[in-house]
């Protein structure tokens, strides 16, 4: 583990982990037995707003895939919702367990849950899922009347999720898509498509890519994995933790200094750019999973 690099611009402690004391706590999956649903909530029987979580593929295991992050997300005061996935090669039965799993956490633990305020969080497949489950939730459930985001990083494909879905989103959802810089899995083109094709107000969208920086003598490489597996806590701290923060901050609590240093002055950082017109400047052939594969790729 290292230490987050000390940024000017992150005075504000948005990389900071929180001080919320919250239980974690189970419930059957009905998709896949051997493996439960997590719910996260603080430990103090109010509502909080609610972040919905889809892993990447074979991340079904919370605490050894994402724990950094979803520990970080919970200890500021929110309530998260981890449902696993079995992982199969083209099947859409991974959206439904991770849309099933969702409605069965609120019909368990609705009394902890403030459905008005609501982010969609997802990574890799699961961040391809996102926009359909954040369409399903904000459009169909009518969920996150007061406030809502979608966060999707280094997105896989998205099924089911045609255009019409994406220009239905309520007009004031924040999406935010980001990149990794030596990200070898995930085309980048994929996270564009969806961001461009998003029609919301555009002081509502963001587009960060998180870049590699020298430490010391060391490089620390925004790779597929920093999100996750990677245990190098500079660059989720800095890339990761604290844009999140301050999209939860900015939207959940309607904090106008967490918007202006999301919108207005995180591009300054070494670590992450805000890129108002993102374009890919890798060739395809970098990627292992590529936008122009026809088998995989709903969107084309």
């Amino acid at each position: 583990m290292f230490d987050a690099i000390p940024l000017d611009d992150m005075s504000l402690g948005y990389e900071q982990r929180g001080e919320i004391v919250y239980q974690v706590e189970t419930i059957e999956n009905s998709h896949w037995a051997r493996v439960p649903i997590t719910v996260l909530h603080p430990d103090d029987g109010g509502r909080h707003p609610v972040i919905f979580f889809a892993h990447g593929y074979g991340g079904h295991n919370w605490k050894t895939a994402y724990f950094d992050l979803i520990d970080d997300l919970a200890s500021h005061g929110y309530v998260v919702v981890f449902v696993p996935f079995q992982t199969a090669s083209t099947s859409r039965l991974m959206y439904a367990t991770l849309w099933d799993g969702f409605t069965d956490a609120v019909d368990a633990f609705g009394a902890v849950m403030d459905l008005d305020r609501v982010g969609f969080v997802g990574h890799s497949f699961g961040g391809g899922a996102t926009p359909y489950m954040a369409y399903k939730g904000l459009v169909e459930q009518g969920w996150g009347g007061v406030a809502s985001y979608v966060y999707t990083s280094a997105p896989w494909y998205s099924w089911d999720t045609p255009d019409d879905k994406l220009e239905s989103l309520p007009p004031e959802t924040v999406f935010v898509a980001s990149i990794y810089e030596d990200d070898t899995i995930n085309d980048h083109r994929m996270a564009i498509d969806l961001y461009e094709n998003t029609t919301l107000p555009e002081e509502n969208k963001l587009f960060l890519e998180v870049n590699s920086v020298q430490v010391g003598r060391r490089t620390a490489r925004a790779t597929h994995f920093t999100p996750g597996l990677s245990p190098d806590l500079t660059l989720k701290a800095s890339g990761v933790f604290a844009p999140l923060n301050a999209i939860n901050q900015a939207v959940f609590e309607d904090n106008y200094q967490a918007r202006d240093f999301l919108f207005n002055e995180y591009y300054d950082s070494d670590v992450l750019d805000r890129v108002p017109s993102p374009v890919v400047e890798v060739p395809e052939s970098r990627f292992r999973f590529k936008w122009s594969n026809q088998r995989l790729n709903d969107r084309l």
